[in-house]
């Protein structure tokens, strides 16, 4: 096996690792999170639509999910994609 490809396998396996690792933890926030039924709905629909139109599906305001997000993004459960957010997994 050439060196390069051995790298590769290395870092396939670190990553996979991590993602074990990282879903654990993630899983307990995301899980306390969703003891609410307005986030849980904010958080199935985060990634596949704009902040306008979740407000609009939801009948909240995008100031109240704009605060949401910021608060998930500091727990690392969604991370900013552009101009909005995306679920981690």
């Amino acid at each position: 096996m050439s060196q390069e490809k051995e790298v590769i396998l290395r870092l396939s396996n670190i990553e996979k690792l991590l993602t074990v690792l990282v879903k654990n933890q993630l899983a307990r926030e995301i899980e306390k999170e969703m003891e609410d039924s307005k986030k849980k709905k904010l958080y199935e629909l985060t990634g596949k639509y704009g902040v306008q139109d979740i407000a609009k599906k939801m009948k909240c305001s995008v100031g109240w999910i704009s605060g949401v997000w910021k608060r998930w993004d500091q727990l690392g459960l969604i991370i900013k994609h552009g101009k909005g957010y995306v679920k981690i997994f």
